[in-house]
């Protein structure tokens, strides 16, 4: 008994994976390919790259063949392929960026698993829009656990930067990534976030009240109850700011 519920139980895990590979492979295929037609007449030189990477990922899937797990490292490999061919298509409108502790790299993981979450992430946030989309993936280890934090950039409060890295507070938890303050400040939505601070960025719909000290230097308080000291040469910004929320 015990046996065939091992048999039935691993022949749902590979049911369930080449599900998963059927959902790459031919929806992925189809619309990879009519870009690239595309492409073919507009920009032949993105066409030949497209195509490239389209192999460079047919290629990863292959090399998978029938695996119900694989490493993080391998995993992030494949995710990488699919981004590089999604940045093709939105360019500068996509980021998506990968902070991966060291020591979870080999870890284990089923096949497929962070393809399908990126590409979720970007049908639901980009396609039909024209704003900038970026994802921060996180894997660390938690109590002996591989954890994995997708951050999505509207539950982002603020923003710091650390050493060679930056720190994203949403709204309980914070998140590291490798991406530095500046190249976030360019990357984000003006509208939704702000400069304050040669060391932070602020969501401005989490401000809910700032306060001017000596200086032209403003305290900002946020919903999270934050409170965060902006950079004198950012004095004019913050009272442009409050003049048209007022």
């Amino acid at each position: 008994m015990a046996l065939e519920k091992a048999q039935l139980e691993a022949g749902l895990n590979q049911a369930q994976l080449e599900v998963l590979r059927a959902r790459l492979n031919p929806h992925f295929l189809f619309n990879s390919l009519q870009n690239i037609s595309v492409l073919t007449k507009q920009d032949p030189k993105v066409a030949s790259r497209m195509l490239t990477r389209l192999g460079d990922l047919l290629r990863a899937v292959l090399r998978h063949d029938s695996r119900p797990e694989s490493t993080l490292r391998e995993e992030i490999s494949l995710t990488q392929a699919y981004v590089a061919l999604e940045q093709m298509r939105f360019g500068d409108r996509l980021h998506v960026n990968f902070h991966i502790a060291q020591e979870v790299q080999e870890a284990m993981v089923p096949c497929f698993l962070l393809q399908p979450l990126i590409e979720n992430a970007i049908i639901h946030g980009l396609r039909g829009a024209r704003q900038t989309g970026i994802i921060t993936v996180s894997g660390v280890t938690q109590g002996g656990r591989t954890r994995f934090y997708f951050v999505p950039v509207n539950t982002i409060d603020w923003i710091e930067s650390a050493n060679n890295y930056t720190v994203l507070h949403c709204h309980s938890m914070d998140h590291l990534s490798g991406v530095n303050l500046t190249t976030l400040e360019h990357r984000l939505n003006p509208e939704q976030f702000l400069r304050v601070h040669r060391c932070h960025i602020v969501n401005i719909s989490r401000i809910v009240a700032a306060h001017a000290i000596a200086g032209g230097v403003f305290e900002l308080e946020l919903q999270s109850k934050a409170r965060i000291k902006t950079g004198r040469q950012y004095g004019d910004r913050i009272r442009q700011l409050l003049k048209a929320g007022s």
